[in-house]
């Protein structure tokens, strides 16, 4: 696990007492990605960002619309060679690797259908639960936290 990554979980959930000693992100990837990055939809009108229950599980569309856009940000900045993919610590032949993970099945599930075809994307995009991606790795990974309701409820993850 990424130091910066390791770092966040201590800090979020074990009140800074673990040291993380992994990896730190390298100073070429520094200039296109950082290690962890937060987006806030709470400035869209509520009606847009709703969660939907879907029998046992939730699924929120407008996160996984954002999501999108971000993929295509990073598509274009690839293709306009903005981001030289030469630079980035790959094997020859190796292709980025996009992970979008989330805590609900049916998000998972949308999250298919709002990217659709993947194979328009200069990387490869594997969509899978939180529970279902345990120590696989990626080069990017989007964590879609799905709940945004007015009570401010996370419910059961």
């Amino acid at each position: 696990m990424r130091n910066e990554i390791g770092q966040m979980v201590s800090t979020l959930f074990y009140h800074n007492e673990i040291d993380s000693d992994g990896p730190k992100i390298e100073y070429e990837q520094s200039k296109y990605f950082r290690a962890v990055e937060w987006s806030d939809t709470s400035h869209l009108e509520y009606r847009q960002k709703q969660e939907f229950r879907d029998r046992l599980s939730f699924t929120n569309r407008v996160e996984l619309q954002e999501i999108k856009k971000s993929l295509e940000a990073l598509k274009n900045a690839i293709e306009r060679g903005f981001i030289k993919l030469e630079n980035l610590p790959l094997k020859k032949g190796e292709r980025l690797k996009v992970l979008i993970i989330a805590p609900y099945a049916a998000q998972v599930i949308q999250a298919r259908t709002v990217i659709g075809n993947t194979s328009i994307y200069p990387f490869d995009i594997s969509f899978n639960s939180v529970d279902a991606v345990q120590g696989r790795e990626s080069d990017i990974v989007y964590f879609s936290c799905v709940r945004m309701n007015d009570r401010q409820e996370v419910g059961f993850m």
